[in-house]
């Protein structure tokens, strides 16, 4: 424990007995900070086919709700109403195909 005590103090001097940076110095290092977004400038290639398929996809598949409602809506009713049937066999053929591809 004494011994870690040591090194840290010695660091802690050597860090604070390092020369200051003059003002002139610190001009001269260069910038390591992002630049701001507004002086990025966008590449003016042309975007490829492919690209703008992607896009158009991408914006489509927004559009689109997460749940399917009507699904839903249509298996809540079967359920209230005591109608709602499952397939076991089709079940049990899911479940053992989900397993068997790992």
């Amino acid at each position: 424990m004494i011994e870690s005590t040591k090194a840290g103090l010695q660091l802690a001097t050597a860090v604070q007995n390092q020369p200051k940076k003059t003002s002139e110095a610190t001009n001269n290092e260069v910038s390591t900070s992002p630049a701001p977004l507004s002086s990025v400038k966008k590449p003016s290639a042309d975007v490829s086919p492919q690209a703008q398929s992607m896009d158009s996809l991408q914006q489509e598949l927004k559009r689109i709700p997460d749940v399917d409602m009507a699904k839903v809506n249509e298996i809540r009713t079967l359920l209230a109403s005591g109608n709602y049937e499952v397939d076991l066999d089709g079940l049990a053929a899911s479940i053992r195909g989900a397993h068997s591809r790992d």
